[in-house]
């Protein structure tokens, strides 16, 4: 199925690498906090998206039938076998992002376990594997479980073990049903925040007190304490499922009746 992609022999050796190096340390863990906001409260917390480094992401995710075959190709393109101890991946996907400001596109591979730890907010997150243009359009011709495009911003934090990045949807669901959320009757007006902890102790000094750690929005919902939002709001969820114009309607009441 993926015998015609030709990963390039050198990123195999720097993901190789940087695997062996990790190995199963707590480097391969994405801690990962997560927060919704409409985004006219970006502008009232002080952030202005166009100033801001950001990126065009898309991503195309494979069918849970298909991710231990995606599993199959990664470790064989890096020459190994899978860890012994290695959590089974429940996710994989391919991505292509395109940098605002010089035009550079990268092309990866990422394959995730599902989550534990305190709240759910950590997985095991394999290094990505690099790919070049042809092997990625190759992958996602056979990722048919659906795409999600968004536009990715990278806030600037001076706390140490922290990223933050502002995702905004542009556009979601399977092929047949792909929305483009920029245009229509009702535009996608939402942002996502994404804190992502090096370590857990940042992660338990972030759930501790967010505000603390430069956490600084005023109006988000914390989507940890809300399950049914974070569910509706996940990656993979609403790549594989769309968002209708109702369902958006139900989440937008949704966060508007939690922020009251």
């Amino acid at each position: 199925m993926f015998g015609q992609v030709k990963t390039a022999p050198e990123a195999v050796s720097l993901v190789d690498a940087e695997f062996r190096t990790m190995a199963l340390s707590a480097q391969l863990i994405e801690r990962e906090m997560k927060y919704v906001l409409p985004l006219e409260a970006l502008k009232a917390n002080g952030v202005e998206l166009d100033t801001l480094p950001g990126k065009k992401i898309e991503q195309c995710y494979f069918s849970k039938e298909q991710v231990s075959t995606i599993a199959d190709f990664y470790f064989e393109k890096m020459g190994q076998s899978a860890p012994e101890g290695l959590p089974s991946m429940s996710q994989a996907r391919v991505r292509m992002s395109k940098d605002l400001q010089s035009g550079e596109e990268r092309y990866e591979l990422t394959l995730k376990s599902k989550r534990f730890g305190p709240s759910r907010t950590e997985r095991v997150e394999l290094p990505s594997l690099p790919l070049s243009a042809e092997e990625y359009r190759a992958l996602a011709a056979c990722a048919t479980a659906g795409k999600l495009c968004k536009t990715r911003y990278k806030l600037p934090t001076s706390q140490e073990g922290l990223l933050i990045e502002i995702d905004v949807l542009t556009g979601v669901g399977p092929a047949k049903e792909f929305r483009d959320l920029t245009k229509g009757e009702r535009p996608w007006r939402l942002a996502t925040i994404d804190v992502e902890c090096a370590t857990r102790e940042a992660l338990f000094a972030h759930e501790k007190d967010p505000v603390a750690t430069h956490m600084v929005f005023e109006g988000v919902v914390n989507l940890q304490e809300h399950d049914d939002l974070r569910h509706d709001l996940g990656n993979e969820r609403i790549a594989t499922k769309g968002i209708g114009v109702k369902q958006q309607r139900e989440i937008e009441k949704a966060v508007k009746r939690f922020l009251q």
